[in-house]
């Protein structure tokens, strides 16, 4: 029943109060040192627990973005549910103070597992989507930076700035002018 959980946490609650009250009128300043560390762990404890508690709300969420009966819904659902349940439970664990280095490693080791899925999967599966991509960024580059040069393998590279041979020395370059007009100090 949760009238009877409310009930012996308040109970707990007023008991470790009435002895931190009772250490502090008999000055022992180390047991009311103790309960009022009592207090706030509890306290962090209990909030945190709510927090978690709190994160059933994906449920409804979840049930929201069903109800749209899109394609892309009936994958979305899911997955918005269990990150809302994940985050929430991290959440509440580090608010807490349980486990942080854990959430910590736990959140790195997900992202850089997600990037490595993302990388994969467009390196390995979309090849092609990759290639077409790069030749529109070509394309685009080859009309604004200069004329066009056909490369080993039949295709359309950039003869611009990138592909033009330099000096070593500095006094070759276009730009040599706008440092000797600069007036020294």
């Amino acid at each position: 029943m949760p009238s009877k959980a409310v009930g012996t946490g308040t109970f707990f609650a007023i008991l470790i109060f009435y002895l931190m009250e009772a250490f502090r009128q008999l000055n022992f300043a180390y047991g009311s040192q103790i309960m009022a560390e009592v207090l706030t762990l509890s306290g962090q404890v209990v909030f945190g627990a709510i927090i978690i508690f709190a994160s059933i709300v994906a449920r409804f969420v979840a049930h929201a973005i069903e109800r749209n009966n899109d394609q892309g819904t009936r994958v979305a659902a899911p997955l918005v549910r269990i990150a809302i349940i994940i985050l929430g439970t991290a959440i509440g664990l580090r608010f807490m103070g349980l486990a942080d280095d854990i959430i910590n490693l736990a959140f790195g080791l997900l992202l850089g597992a997600i990037a490595v899925a993302f990388a994969l999967a467009f390196g390995l599966g979309g090849r092609d989507a990759a290639g077409t991509a790069v030749r529109r960024m070509l394309d685009g580059a080859k009309s604004s930076d200069g004329p066009a040069v056909t490369g080993a393998r039949g295709e359309e590279t950039m003869a611009g700035s990138l592909n033009r041979p330099q000096s070593g020395s500095f006094e070759d370059r276009n730009d040599v002018r706008d440092v000797v007009d600069t007036p020294r100090f």
